[in-house]
């Protein structure tokens, strides 16, 4: 039987303490700086890490793929396999434009610039969606907003509802038994220059001061372990 949202939520919500308690491993990372910036014709790192992962999988499913931008991306960086993409505008052709018609497992989950547009009881329901339809051995490809960056959350989108902040992202999947692999993704144009870094320099002096983080995203992939082989 189907669990129901109530259940979904209170599964997530059982595991508030082990999250906390998994902060020390967190904040013990360097999470490693990444560039993000939006281009038609040129991977940027968010996407070049993507299609590293993506690698050669055979199926990939893109949730809230709007106009279908990444998965353009990784068709135009060589990926051969199945990519399906999922979003509720119908303005842009999808092969679902709903979680319940998804009736296959994938290597890889996308989820980009998705989760901070979602109460938090959405972004559970998403996430047993994801760990019900991930193969083992499957990594579930995340970016969203940096809830640590000032004001980018809210600058960014008017439809942003909830951010989650890096930490809980994080511990939420390594206590889920996940292996996490974490980016702060510092977002600049395509073509910048010297005044470019000069600024980002000193915005990350500034976010210093103000114990806040300097980069206005997070690039997650969290790779869910093998099945175990047979012992017998």
């Amino acid at each position: 039987m189907p669990e129901t949202q109530r259940q979904i939520t209170k599964k997530y919500w059982d595991l508030y303490w082990a999250i906390k308690g998994c902060y020390p491993e967190y904040f013990k990372k360097k999470m490693p700086i990444n560039i993000g910036f939006m281009s038609p014709t040129t991977l940027d790192g968010s996407r070049s890490k993507l299609k590293q992962v993506i690698g050669d999988s055979q199926s990939v499913l893109d949730i809230g793929s709007g106009d279908n931008f990444v998965q353009r991306a990784m068709r135009s960086a060589g990926h051969k396999g199945v990519y399906h993409t999922l979003d509720l505008d119908a303005r842009f052709p999808h092969e679902y434009h709903d979680l319940s018609e998804v009736n296959q497992s994938y290597d890889v989950i996308v989820m980009f610039n998705l989760i901070a547009h979602m109460p938090l009881d959405d972004f559970y329901a998403h996430l047993a969606f994801c760990e019900s339809h991930l193969n083992p051995g499957g990594t579930i490809a995340i970016s969203t907003p940096n809830a640590n960056h000032v004001n980018c959350v809210w600058k960014g989108d008017m439809t942003h509802i909830h951010p989650l902040p890096p930490q809980d992202l994080y511990c939420l999947f390594r206590v889920l038994g996940y292996d996490v692999a974490m980016y702060r993704t510092h977002i600049v144009e395509e073509h910048f220059g010297i005044l470019r870094w000069i600024r980002r320099g000193l915005a990350c002096l500034i976010a210093w001061i103000l114990y806040a983080d300097a980069a206005e995203d997070i690039l997650l992939f969290a790779t869910r372990p093998p099945r175990a082989p047979d012992k017998r």
